[in-house]
Order: C-alpha cells, then structure tokens, then sequence
C-alpha cells in the first residue's frame, strides 16, 4: 500500500523478482493510507473483513432458514476454523475477496431488485484472483437449480465473469 502511494504502480514487483498483478486490495491500502498508517490499518482491516463475513454468513444461513441455534453453530465452527483463522488473522487479499463474495452471494439471495447488486459485487471478484471466477458460477449455480427465479441472473452473471477471464487470457499474453 504504501509503495504503490509513494512509487505509483510497479511494472515489476519490489520484493520479489517477478511482474506485479495489480490487485485491488493494494489499492485500497494505498488510498486508506492516507489517512492511517499501513501499519494500522494491516492489524484492523482483516478484523473488519473477518466480522463483516461473518454478519453476512449469518444473513445467508437465516435466507435458507437455519434455526438460531444451528446459525450460532456453524458460524462459531467457522469461526474457530484453521482457514478463517488464517484468512483474517493477517492482512492478505483472501479477506476482503471472501468478505465480497459472500456479500455478492448474500445479494444473490435476495427476492427484490437488490439481487442484482451482487453482479458489480461479483465483478470485482477477478480481480483478486481469476480463479475466484469458479466458485462464484458453481455457487449461484447450484442455488439457481434450488431456486429457478434467479435464472437470468445467474446467466449474465456467467457470461459477464467468463468474459472477464477470455479477456483477461487475451490481455495478459500482450
């Protein structure tokens, strides 16, 4: 973060010898920065991520009707688990790019017009990592063959994201 504010976006990455990928988390480093210091804000934002998705987590099992107690428990599995542990424990990409895609899956879910604030949501998700392009049309897919109202979205959705990924094959190879 404080790199990219001070030197711009590198071509190469400064601490290893390899291109740098751009990653949107970097950004939000740097412009945060302003305002707090890297050093802070790489301590609070894996907690601010790790309690969103959680918040979000518990919205999606209440949508599939869990009951509280059931809510409570897979929440506080997940919570003691090794990789959510890990996810948020540190200042890395994955806790913001898990936080999005249960918040666009979250989004997904609902009955009304928000549903399609989970495609900007989902769009960004790429950009993190390609590969995050996979769980988001297996996901959405496999509720859309639970629940056929979402069916559209779930096609643009599809189309948008593997269009974003033949693009970005294309792009990378320039």
């Amino acid at each position: 973060g404080e790199y990219i504010l001070e030197e711009g976006i590198p071509d190469n990455d400064p601490f290893i010898d390899k291109d740098y990928v751009l990653n949107p988390y970097h950004l939000v480093l740097a412009v945060l920065s302003i305002f707090l210091s890297v050093h802070f804000l790489s301590f609070i934002l894996p907690w601010i991520f790790g309690i969103g998705t959680g918040i979000f987590l518990y919205g999606i099992l209440k949508k599939f009707r869990f009951g509280k107690i059931e809510r409570f428990t897979i929440l506080a599995v997940f919570i003691v688990s090794p990789i959510f542990i890990g996810i948020f424990s540190t200042s890395n990409a994955y806790g913001p790019a898990l936080l999005l895609f249960i918040l666009g899956f979250y989004f997904f879910l609902k009955n009304n017009s928000l549903s399609w604030i989970s495609l900007p949501i989902f769009f960004i998700l790429p950009f993190f990592h390609l590969l995050f392009i996979i769980p988001i049309i297996f996901v959405t897919g496999a509720y859309v063959s639970y629940n056929s109202s979402k069916k559209r979205l779930w096609i643009i959705t599809s189309a948008v994201l593997i269009l974003i990924s033949v693009l970005y094959g294309i792009l990378s190879k320039q």
